[in-house]
């Protein structure tokens, strides 16, 4: 009977505060840090009962029905302490910004960091239990549990993820916008309407000075205002050279690492080339991150834009202001036009954000900025500050290439054909691994394109002079892609689709025959490479079959365990994906972190889309 009358509490408790997290604007029977602390009070009081019987639980999975619902219980009640303990702290320090009727009451940036700044302490413990919850859940095997408890540990899974990056964005925050000294950073502006290896091509460049959440000095200028030719500039990466033509290796340029703190030092060296500026980090904001953003800051109203701005009409506006001519005057190209726009636009922004701090609700333009991270419209990397440098590592959110153990696959396509194609451009990818035998794994990956574009009877010239085609025209031209494929160090070419390109096709009248290219190891990974041209209404499909190395399987006590990590390009929309992985013979799979979407003759095959990075673990009992 104290059993049950314990349980009736607890799930009462846990009623209570999933309510809570599923609308925290919902109206709540307590205040939100009361009810963590009554929720942890109530844990600690039924750990302290039933020490004798949680000792034993681990040892009753003989049991039929529940045996291992009652072994996993201790591991589970560890783990609601490390999370009602942490919510009591955190909701407590924070419970201003958390109070539904904070909107309007005077709040604005300068005091939200102020409060988050003196909440450090409790965000970083908050932190730390998240991980060891995180590192708890990893050692339960929800296909063991009844229906019930899997269904609370899958609403864990989804919901843990949100929780552990607002934590993460609520620590950086006033370390990134000058809590304590003040910040000067490069905003790299990318138009992913012309996708390159670490988002779009850099269309514009602000440099922001912050101090105390508020910005006191905002630059703005084009990307190709800022190369000086009177000073030395480096030979391009070779595809720019010899696909494109160029001779030197500038700042609009800069992005030709996938791997974006790479190219943020590329791009500030540049940068320094004409500006002797101290930069403390770089943040890289591409069209769709600001869109998303615009959903909370909607309405923004500009001088050069006939009615106000809305996430709705911001896309066709950016690419409208580069169509629009202002005056007969020759000196007034399309790049300041669209300078102008875009310096308004930030203007704007800023403005709302600084004067009119009642309109926004930041708590939703958080989640909007986590959002843009998590789905690779946004990066930021600090050079000066080594903490804020490892809060955004371990968040992901630096756009680094995955360094951990396992298997990996990046697809990163380069558009270099003077156009803006890519809104156009569907694409897939289909990767295959064989872990039969184990000794030698091998990979396919498959990646297929699509130009919806209106096709036309064109022919495929390389190079138009931009200024005398709008927008629209530019986006109806022939796809001139360099995909690279980063994999695991030490894997070994086997075969890869031929492209062949006829010298006519590019600026530089050169051919290429089509043999894929086999390029130096970058941050850790082994690269192969391809070009192709794929004109508007046609498919093309590309392959790269490669023998990948053994340490990719990692030993376990009961059997293998097969990590596979894909990681989206900066830029990229959402992009479908299937996985299949081929399993030695009679193998059994105890566990995946993905469901299986069909097994047939010992092969598992996963139905993703690659909204974000995708991470998956297999562990399998031969």
């Amino acid at each position: 009977m104290r059993a049950r009358a314990w349980w009736n509490v607890l799930q009462s408790d846990l009623t209570a505060l999933r309510g809570l997290l599923r609308d925290p604007q919902a109206t709540a029977p307590w205040p939100p840090d009361e009810l963590f602390r009554m929720t942890y009070a109530d844990l600690r009081g039924f750990q302290r009962e039933f020490a004798l019987a949680l000792e034993l639980a681990p040892y009753v999975r003989w049991l039929p029905r529940y045996g291992h619902d009652l072994a996993a219980f201790p591991t589970l009640l560890e783990m609601a302490l490390d999370l009602s303990e942490s919510g009591a702290l955190l909701s407590q320090s924070l419970s201003p910004l958390l109070s539904p009727q904070r909107q309007g009451a005077g709040y604005t940036l300068e005091t939200t960091l102020a409060l988050l700044d003196e909440a450090q302490p409790q965000l970083a413990y908050t932190a730390d239990a998240l991980a060891r919850v995180r590192q708890a859940r990893a050692t339960l095997d929800v296909t063991r549990l009844s229906p019930r408890l899997a269904g609370w540990l899958k609403e864990l899974d989804a919901l843990l993820p949100r929780v552990e990056q607002g934590v993460q964005g609520a620590l950086l925050l006033p370390r990134l916008l000058g809590a304590a000294q003040t910040r000067t950073y490069l905003l790299l502006v990318h138009n992913e309407d012309e996708l390159r290896p670490a988002g779009g091509f850099l269309t514009g460049v602000a440099r922001i000075t912050l101090r105390e959440g508020r910005i006191e000095q905002l630059y703005f200028e084009n990307s190709a205002e800022v190369t000086d030719f009177k000073r030395p500039y480096p030979d391009p990466p070779d595809p720019l050279r010899e696909i494109m033509g160029l001779d030197l290796w500038v700042f609009h340029d800069s992005n030709w690492s996938p791997d974006f703190p790479t190219s943020a030092r590329v791009a500030v060296a540049f940068y320094q080339h004409r500006y002797a500026t101290p930069i403390d980090g770089v943040l890289a904001l591409d069209q769709e991150g600001f869109r998303q953003w615009m959903e909370v800051l909607q309405p923004l109203n500009v001088d050069s834009y006939p009615e106000p701005l809305t996430a709705e009409n911001i896309l066709p506006a950016l690419r409208q202001s580069r169509d629009t001519l202002l005056e007969p005057d020759p000196l007034a190209s399309w790049e300041h036009l669209h300078k102008a726009f875009l310096e308004d636009v930030l203007n704007a922004a800023v403005q709302k954000l600084q004067e009119q701090p009642e309109s926004v609700d930041f708590a939703r333009l958080g989640l909007a900025v986590i959002t843009a991270f998590e789905e690779r419209h946004l990066f930021a990397v600090a050079f000066e500050d080594a903490e804020a440098a490892a809060l955004l590592q371990q968040a992901r959110w630096d756009g680094a290439l995955y360094r951990g153990a396992g298997d990996f696959v990046m697809a990163v396509d380069a558009n270099l054909g003077y156009n803006k194609v890519n809104p156009y451009i569907a694409e897939s990818l289909a990767y295959s691994v064989d872990l039969r035998d184990l000794a030698q794994p091998q990979a396919t990956l498959t990646l297929r394109y699509q130009h919806r574009g209106p096709q036309s009877d064109a022919y495929c010239y390389h190079f138009q002079k931009a200024d005398s085609l709008t927008y629209e025209q530019l986006m109806q031209h022939c796809y001139w892609d360099y995909a690279r494929i980063f994999v695991p160090a030490g894997s070994r070419l086997i075969s890869a689709t031929p492209n062949p390109v006829p010298g006519r096709m590019l600026v530089t009248g050169k051919g290429r025959s089509g043999e894929p290219d086999l390029l130096p190891d970058e941050a850790g990974k082994s690269v192969f490479g391809t070009f192709f041209v794929l004109p508007p209404g046609q498919s093309a499909e590309t392959r790269f079959a490669y023998a990948l190395p053994a340490k990719i399987i990692e030993p376990t006590e009961n059997g293998i365990r097969y990590h596979l990590y894909i990681q989206k390009q900066g830029g990229q929309g959402e992009i479908p994906v299937q996985i299949t992985v081929a399993i030695p013979p009679a193998a059994r799979v105890l566990h995946s972190s993905l469901p299986v979407d069909d097994r047939a003759e010992g092969q598992l095959v996963f139905t993703q889309s690659l909204k974000g990075d995708l991470d998956l673990t297999l562990d399998i009992a031969p």
